[in-house]
Protein backbone atom coordinates (compact mmCIF):
# COMPACT_ATOMS: atom_id res chain seq x y z
CA UNK A 1 0.00 0.00 0.00
CA UNK A 2 0.95 3.71 -0.95
CA UNK A 3 1.11 6.64 1.06
CA UNK A 4 -0.95 8.23 -1.18
CA UNK A 5 -3.20 5.02 -0.90
CA UNK A 6 -3.29 4.76 2.92
CA UNK A 7 -3.93 8.72 3.35
CA UNK A 8 -6.45 9.89 -0.02
CA UNK A 9 -8.06 6.60 -0.89
CA UNK A 10 -10.95 5.26 0.81
CA UNK A 11 -11.29 1.48 -0.35
CA UNK A 12 -9.42 -1.27 1.15
CA UNK A 13 -8.80 -1.88 4.55
CA UNK A 14 -5.78 -1.38 7.50
CA UNK A 15 -4.79 -3.22 10.28
CA UNK A 16 -4.82 -2.12 13.81
CA UNK A 17 -0.78 -1.27 13.58
CA UNK A 18 -1.26 0.70 10.50
CA UNK A 19 -3.77 2.41 12.07
CA UNK A 20 -2.16 3.40 14.69
CA UNK A 21 1.16 4.26 12.95
CA UNK A 22 -0.65 6.11 10.52
CA UNK A 23 -3.01 8.10 13.45
CA UNK A 24 0.35 8.67 15.14
CA UNK A 25 2.38 10.26 12.27
CA UNK A 26 -0.73 12.65 11.46
CA UNK A 27 -0.62 13.88 14.79
CA UNK A 28 2.70 14.78 15.39
CA UNK A 29 2.99 15.99 11.79
CA UNK A 30 0.46 18.33 12.86
CA UNK A 31 1.37 18.97 15.80
CA UNK A 32 4.69 20.28 13.90
CA UNK A 33 3.40 21.87 11.66
CA UNK A 34 1.05 23.72 14.36
CA UNK A 35 3.79 24.62 16.17
CA UNK A 36 5.26 26.19 13.20
CA UNK A 37 2.74 27.93 11.64
CA UNK A 38 0.90 29.83 14.45
CA UNK A 39 3.17 32.77 14.77
CA UNK A 40 1.94 32.85 10.66
CA UNK A 41 -1.67 33.59 12.62
CA UNK A 42 -0.02 35.88 15.05
CA UNK A 43 -0.67 33.42 17.39
CA UNK A 44 2.11 33.13 20.25
CA UNK A 45 2.78 29.95 22.16
CA UNK A 46 1.30 31.18 25.29
CA UNK A 47 -2.24 31.81 23.46
CA UNK A 48 -2.03 28.16 21.62
CA UNK A 49 -1.38 26.72 25.07
CA UNK A 50 -3.20 29.17 27.17
CA UNK A 51 -6.83 27.54 26.38
CA UNK A 52 -9.56 28.22 23.70
CA UNK A 53 -10.53 31.36 22.54
CA UNK A 54 -11.93 32.43 19.35
CA UNK A 55 -8.65 32.85 17.68
CA UNK A 56 -7.27 29.37 19.15
CA UNK A 57 -10.23 27.69 17.87
CA UNK A 58 -9.97 29.53 14.21
CA UNK A 59 -6.54 27.87 14.10
CA UNK A 60 -7.95 24.58 15.22
CA UNK A 61 -9.98 24.67 12.17
CA UNK A 62 -7.75 25.50 9.72
CA UNK A 63 -5.30 22.68 10.64
CA UNK A 64 -8.19 20.33 11.51
CA UNK A 65 -8.96 21.25 7.62
CA UNK A 66 -5.41 20.65 6.43
CA UNK A 67 -5.93 16.63 8.22
CA UNK A 68 -9.47 16.18 7.53
CA UNK A 69 -9.18 14.25 4.11
CA UNK A 70 -6.00 11.71 5.55
CA UNK A 71 -8.07 11.31 8.87
CA UNK A 72 -11.56 10.26 7.58
CA UNK A 73 -9.24 8.13 4.87
CA UNK A 74 -7.83 5.98 7.59
CA UNK A 75 -10.90 5.69 9.37
CA UNK A 76 -12.43 4.82 6.97
CA UNK A 77 -10.59 2.06 5.73
CA UNK A 78 -9.91 0.69 9.93
CA UNK A 79 -13.94 0.40 10.24
CA UNK A 80 -13.45 -1.69 6.31
CA UNK A 81 -10.80 -3.65 8.22
CA UNK A 82 -13.52 -4.72 10.92
CA UNK A 83 -16.79 -5.51 8.71
CA UNK A 84 -18.56 -2.06 8.69
CA UNK A 85 -18.95 0.89 6.55
CA UNK A 86 -17.07 4.02 7.01
CA UNK A 87 -19.85 6.53 6.85
CA UNK A 88 -20.89 6.52 10.15
CA UNK A 89 -17.32 7.54 11.15
CA UNK A 90 -17.60 9.97 8.35
CA UNK A 91 -20.82 11.51 9.51
CA UNK A 92 -19.34 11.72 12.98
CA UNK A 93 -16.36 13.22 11.85
CA UNK A 94 -17.93 15.94 9.49
CA UNK A 95 -20.16 16.73 12.17
CA UNK A 96 -17.43 17.47 14.32
CA UNK A 97 -15.42 19.81 12.09
CA UNK A 98 -18.75 21.43 10.96
CA UNK A 99 -19.45 22.36 14.38
CA UNK A 100 -16.08 23.41 15.11
CA UNK A 101 -16.31 26.07 11.91
CA UNK A 102 -19.76 27.27 13.23
CA UNK A 103 -17.94 28.19 16.72
CA UNK A 104 -15.03 29.58 14.36
CA UNK A 105 -17.44 31.94 12.78
CA UNK A 106 -19.06 32.78 15.94
CA UNK A 107 -21.90 31.33 15.40
CA UNK A 108 -22.05 30.03 19.34
CA UNK A 109 -20.92 33.66 20.74
CA UNK A 110 -17.57 35.71 20.80
CA UNK A 111 -16.52 33.16 23.20
CA UNK A 112 -17.59 29.45 22.30
CA UNK A 113 -16.62 28.13 26.13
CA UNK A 114 -18.36 30.12 27.30
CA UNK A 115 -21.40 28.93 25.41
CA UNK A 116 -23.55 26.10 27.16
CA UNK A 117 -24.75 25.05 23.50
CA UNK A 118 -21.65 24.40 22.01
CA UNK A 119 -19.82 23.02 25.50
CA UNK A 120 -22.41 19.89 25.78
CA UNK A 121 -22.96 19.47 21.53
CA UNK A 122 -18.80 19.13 21.70
CA UNK A 123 -18.69 16.92 24.91
CA UNK A 124 -21.06 14.23 23.06
CA UNK A 125 -19.72 14.42 19.67
CA UNK A 126 -16.02 14.26 21.47
CA UNK A 127 -17.21 11.43 23.64
CA UNK A 128 -18.92 9.55 20.53
CA UNK A 129 -15.72 10.03 18.55
CA UNK A 130 -13.60 8.57 21.49
CA UNK A 131 -15.29 5.39 22.09
CA UNK A 132 -14.82 4.81 18.06
CA UNK A 133 -11.36 5.52 18.18
CA UNK A 134 -11.16 3.12 21.46
CA UNK A 135 -13.24 0.25 19.34
CA UNK A 136 -10.88 0.96 15.94
CA UNK A 137 -7.81 0.69 18.19
CA UNK A 138 -8.78 -2.26 20.06
CA UNK A 139 -10.92 -4.65 17.93
CA UNK A 140 -8.94 -7.19 15.55
CA UNK A 141 -10.29 -6.89 12.07
CA UNK A 142 -12.01 -9.94 10.16
CA UNK A 143 -9.85 -12.31 9.97
CA UNK A 144 -11.13 -13.52 6.32
CA UNK A 145 -11.18 -11.64 3.33
CA UNK A 146 -14.48 -9.21 3.75
CA UNK A 147 -16.45 -7.32 1.05
CA UNK A 148 -14.01 -4.66 1.44
CA UNK A 149 -10.85 -6.45 0.73
CA UNK A 150 -8.40 -9.53 1.82
CA UNK A 151 -7.08 -9.45 5.58
CA UNK A 152 -3.67 -7.10 5.45
CA UNK A 153 -2.78 -8.23 8.96
CA UNK A 154 -0.13 -10.30 7.93
CA UNK A 155 1.38 -8.22 6.03
CA UNK A 156 2.33 -4.92 8.49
Amino acid sequence: MTMSHLFWEFHGRIPRKLYILSSLFLMFFGGGLSYFLSPLFGLTIEEYLGGITLKTLSFNVIMNGLFFWPNLAIGYKRLHDLGFSGKLFGALYISILILYCLAALGYFSDDPIKNETFVYINFIFTFILFIFLIFMIFMRGSRHENRYGPDMTGYY
